[in-house]
């Protein structure tokens, strides 16, 4: 359902299910507005520029910049500039994101927004918002 696929840098059988690490390669993607129920998430570019929107506050991130965002926070990222980019993203605990990435995956396609809705809810997020206006939606939003 996005830019992050295996390998990752550190998967939760890595850690005992206590810390998920993955490369964003941004491309014009950027995932819907959401929230993690029960994991945090962090953030440091590595190419690139983003913009990263954390409880409604918006940030410009360029190389060498890190956010966090508290679970349970609304949260988005979308690379700007010429749309090409690469971030490295953090969640702890693991929880099950991995599945969330495997699910999306076996979609096939873009989900619509009803099938989006459930998979983040399936998966402990809920999605409280469209994509940054930067960003190009990762569902079709009907």
């Amino acid at each position: 359902m996005g830019p992050c696929a295996p390998p990752y840098q550190l998967s939760g059988a890595d850690t005992n299910g206590q810390l998920f690490v993955c490369e964003i390669i941004g491309a014009g993607f950027g995932p819907p507005r959401h929230l993690h129920y029960e994991q945090d998430e962090w953030f440091y570019v590595t190419s690139g520029m983003f913009r990263i929107e954390i409880g409604g506050e918006l940030f410009d991130a360029r190389p060498g910049d890190s956010l966090f965002a508290p679970r349970n926070v609304p949260h988005a990222w979308a690379p700007t500039g010429d749309g090409q980019g690469t971030m490295v993203f953090a969640l702890q605990p693991a929880g099950p994101f991995e599945s969330f990435i495997r699910a999306g995956a076996e979609l096939g396609r873009l989900p619509t927004r009803q099938e989006a809705d459930a998979l983040f809810e399936a998966h402990g997020m809920k999605i409280t918002g469209p994509p940054l206006d930067v960003a190009k939606t990762s569902f079709d939003g009907g």
